[in-house]
């Protein structure tokens, strides 16, 4: 009876495909129906086939490594003007997307320098200890950004069929990093744009707009109860009906007489064409260390066209924010900057804005 078998195979010479040198083998189960579970069958090959996968996945990760180390060693060897001794090898730890995968380096010994080194170390991130690919660290920052430290760190090891894949520590250091990285990418570019003599010919990078998500004025069960209401000659608020949240409907209703109750559920401000809003604010995020905080600014701008939100420093949102501002139309649009009226926001407004002809500042 045949039986599957999967293999990882090195062709020395890539027409003479015949002659090739077996790296690694593994085989599946051969089916065997007295054995065969209907309720449990399919689940178990599942299992089997993702677990022999995996393992090959890897496998091939250390079998191209090998050979990269491999022309890199003879790279260096080239390029020395004395004998190179091989001495052993050098395992690297690296946690992949596939899990753990420990990678061997040639370790190369110059005897008449008396230096070791390790030429494969060209291939390789700058790390001191154990290397973490850059596809684990976008898992890493992509989890985290929604889920608690715990939980994404428990996903991580389910997803990379490795348990203990990045501890919840190293998972904090990960996204501090990345952070910071950010922030540095993110102050670059502002300082770039600030020494333009102008912006002509840039736009703003903004997300598509979406409708507002504003909270409905009434139960979805009372629209066919305002329909009614509203077309009485003197329409009185229906049990279930703010008399505030009325008033906004009727001066709507008279202007717009087509709005349906539904649309009219959730009513509130909207950015109008030529107009840029922008609003501004501060929090305060305890520090790990006892009665230690940390200030940072948080701004959004909108248009028509889209939205942006900035956060981080309270010096660089602003830089950021005068920026955007000026992308999205600068003194020839209407800017309408909403703020708590906080010290800082006031002094932006009156140093950046203020001599803006069409600027108002909005105390929310």
């Amino acid at each position: 009876m045949s039986q599957l078998v999967l293999m990882i195979a090195k062709i020395d010479k890539i027409d003479n495909p015949e002659k090739m040198t077996e790296l690694w083998r593994q085989s599946l189960p051969a089916p065997n129906p007295a054995e065969i579970k209907p309720e449990h069958y399919l689940d178990e090959m599942e299992s089997q086939v993702e677990e022999i996968g995996w393992t090959a996945m890897r496998q091939l990760l250390v079998e191209q490594w090998q050979q990269t180390d491999e022309l890199l060693v003879e790279q260096f060897r080239q390029k020395q003007t004395e004998a190179v001794i091989e001495d052993g090898h050098d395992t690297l730890k690296v946690a992949s997307r596939m899990g753990v995968v420990y990678l061997p380096r040639q370790v190369c010994y110059l005897p008449n320098s008396e230096k070791h080194s390790l030429p494969g170390n060209a291939g390789l991130p700058e790390h001191e200890g154990q290397v973490t690919t850059r596809g684990l660290q976008e898992w890493v920052c992509l989890l985290s950004r929604d889920l608690p430290f715990g939980t994404a760190g428990r996903l991580l090891g389910w997803v990379a069929h490795e348990p203990e894949i990045v501890a919840e520590t190293q998972l904090r250091r990960w996204i501090g990093r990345h952070g910071a990285l950010i922030r540095a990418a993110e102050k670059a570019e502002v300082e770039k744009l600030e020494q333009r003599p102008n912006l002509e010919g840039l736009q703003a990078q903004l997300q598509a707009s979406e409708k507002p998500r504003r909270p409905a004025a009434w139960a979805k069960e009372l629209n066919a109860a305002v329909e009614m209401t509203l077309a009485q000659p003197d329409p009185k608020p229906p049990k279930g009906v703010t008399s505030s949240d009325w008033e906004r409907v009727l001066q709507v209703r008279r202007e717009e007489p087509a709005r349906k109750a539904e649309e009219l559920r959730r009513l509130g401000p909207e950015v109008r064409p030529g107009e840029v809003v922008g609003s501004v604010d501060e929090i305060v995020v305890r520090r790990p260390e006892k009665r230690s905080f940390l200030e940072l600014g948080t701004a959004c701008v909108r248009t028509t066209a889209g939205y942006r939100y900035l956060s981080g420093s309270i010096e660089m949102v602003l830089r950021q924010l005068l920026l955007l501002l000026t992308l999205c139309g600068g003194i020839h649009a209407k800017i309408v900057l909403l703020g708590d009226g906080a010290r800082w926001i006031m002094r932006f407004f009156e140093e950046r804005l203020a001599s803006w002809p069409s600027a108002t500042l909005i105390l929310d």
